[in-house]
């Protein structure tokens, strides 16, 4: 998947990052050895990952969820407790990205500010969204011409669990779009 391979890439450019990729029906790796894990569209119908969830938090490690068109929504709701979505029906909203002002868990500088509203739009299940306790949003949705209180991007945290999600699929377009304006992917990475 294209998002994958642009988070990969961006998360690599860190020093001392390490990077693996392992999929759902075959990670047989031990959760203590990593310091954040990825679930891109998990769970899915095809992988629970509830084995997964309960390793991440007896470990507390931090976890970043990435919804999109695999991910099943209801299992989604029982495997953390920061954001709820209750999808409608199977549709996607072009959701572009707002920042929410109110924001304080770290700083934005003004450039990038400025950059995120110009990012392609993403793709989010059309529903409803509950953001849960002790979550901050960063960026929420605006769908249309309408900015909306539905998040795109929360953080949170769970039993000690810091976590991360991301509601909507197509982030790989914000790496290009960042490389196409600035020749450089320094404000995504």
């Amino acid at each position: 998947h294209p998002a994958i391979s642009a988070i990969r890439q961006s998360l690599s450019e860190g020093l001392n990052n390490d990077v693996t990729i392992a999929y759902a029906d075959n990670f047989a790796g031990d959760i203590k050895a990593y310091d954040l894990v990825v679930l891109h569209q998990l769970p899915s119908l095809r992988h629970d990952i509830s084995n997964l969830s309960k390793q991440i938090i007896l470990q507390r490690k931090p976890v970043w969820f990435i919804l999109g068109e695999q991910t099943q929504l209801a299992r989604f709701n029982q495997a953390q407790s920061i954001l709820s979505v209750m999808a409608r029906n199977q549709s996607v909203n072009e959701a572009q990205a707002t920042v929410a002002p109110d924001f304080s868990l770290f700083t934005l500088d003004d450039p990038l500010r400025r950059f995120l509203p110009n990012l392609p739009p993403l793709y989010a299940p059309f529903g409803e969204y509950t953001a849960g306790a002790n979550t901050a949003t960063l960026l929420y949705q605006r769908i249309g011409k309408v900015d909306t209180r539905y998040p795109l991007l929360v953080f949170g945290d769970q039993q000690g669990v810091r976590m991360a999600v991301l509601t909507a699929t197509g982030i790989w377009q914000w790496r290009l779009f960042d490389f196409l304006d600035s020749e450089n992917h320094s404000r995504l990475d």
